[in-house]
């Protein structure tokens, strides 16, 4: 059985919250409220609105790969099957549903997690194949030397798009042992780390124009949990622990509750879509390069209890109503967006949600 498989029968119990079975009807709510049967689709839309909407992709990734997560084969099925609405024919997964040339690099790399999770679980090797070609195309969006870029044949290198294609090899290596993904995901992370770490907080940039040389000097905690994630297989599968040590190092720099993540309140400041990266990325460190001595497990522990407040915080303060989450209540409260009575939320929101509780349950 896949280790991935074996972690999730983990739990964890804190403050009453289970987070297995958090996870888990949070799950089976989203579905009932954002899957149309008739459609075989997501729609952005929940069901009550009753006006279908195809989501964009990257959101199509998201929600795949918490039914992935589910682990429910007939779910499984469909969702990889919807993915197929976005796949054009060279190979990319489109924004939309028009299978145009509207691609996003990061996006891509969602999607193929999703691919390879779903070839681990149900073996339909289709998808192995897809993600096999998908992998391909990424490696072709690197610029010389490392780096990928954001949106097709773009001028953009973004630290998102390189982290994510990072760890989409890392993920596909896992199936294939094919050592040039390896070789790939170490350049990325050798890319970040030379061309995008601010020297004064050890975090990372947005990314770098390439026409122009310039520097984005944005940070996201999406970036930070790609890469910590990467940095964490990188260790496990070559055995050298260098990869490990640069994953603590970024990870303690993202947790400086004076840095650039935090809110005064000590909450994360980042939307939900971009944070659920963050926590998946402390899970891998913790559960995928398992540490042997009391140092790092106190360390873990540290973390482990950063993860608990943050996550415990969105359960009580973002969650609107039973099993629907917003990243800004008072807005959504002044927006009026109800119906029937019931809180008409978005499918990103819950999904990253239904990610956040995945990563908690992880940890045990």
């Amino acid at each position: 059985m896949k280790l991935w498989i074996v972690l999730l029968a983990t739990f964890q119990i804190v403050n009453g919250l289970n987070y297995k079975e958090t996870f888990d009807s949070l799950v089976e709510s989203i579905w009932s409220d954002f899957w149309y049967d008739d459609k075989s689709s997501w729609s952005s839309n929940n069901k009550c609105v009753d006006k279908f909407n195809y989501p964009v992709v990257w959101d199509q990734a998201v929600a795949g790969r918490a039914i992935t997560e589910h682990l429910d084969q007939d779910k499984i099925r469909s969702v990889v099957n919807n993915l197929k609405d976005y796949l054009n024919s060279d190979g990319w997964f489109s924004s939309s549903t028009a299978k145009d040339n509207d691609v996003y690099i990061d996006d891509n790399a969602q999607v193929l997690w999703v691919l390879v999770d779903a070839y681990q679980f149900i073996g339909d090797v289709e998808c192995l194949n897809i993600a096999t070609k998908l992998m391909s195309n990424i490696k072709g969006q690197q610029i010389q030397g490392g780096g990928v870029r954001w949106n097709l044949n773009g001028d953009y290198v973004a630290s998102i798009s390189t982290s994510e294609a990072a760890l989409a090899a890392v993920r596909l290596y896992q199936v294939n042992n094919d050592q040039s993904l390896i070789d790939f995901a170490t350049s990325q992370m050798d890319w970040l780390f030379d061309n995008l770490q601010d020297p004064s907080d050890g975090l990372i940039y947005d990314g770098k124009v390439l026409s122009t040389g310039n520097i984005d000097k944005g940070k996201l905690v999406y970036s930070v949990g790609t890469m910590v994630s990467t940095l964490s297989y990188l260790s496990s599968l070559t055995g050298d622990s260098k990869y490990y040590y640069k994953a603590l190092d970024l990870l303690n720099s993202a947790l400086n509750p004076k840095g650039a993540f935090y809110n005064s309140d000590g909450t994360w400041n980042n939307p939900l879509k971009y944070s659920h990266l963050l926590f998946m990325g402390i899970s891998d460190l913790i559960t995928v390069y398992t540490a042997s001595n009391k140092v790092q497990s106190s360390q873990y522990q540290k973390f482990i209890s950063e993860m608990e407040f943050q996550a415990n915080h969105i359960f009580e303060n973002l969650q609107i109503d039973t099993n629907n989450y917003v990243d800004n209540t008072k807005v959504f409260k002044d927006s009026g967006n109800y119906c029937n009575g019931k809180p008409v939320t978005g499918l990103m929101d819950n999904v990253s949600a239904a990610q956040i509780y995945y990563a908690m349950s992880r940890v045990a």
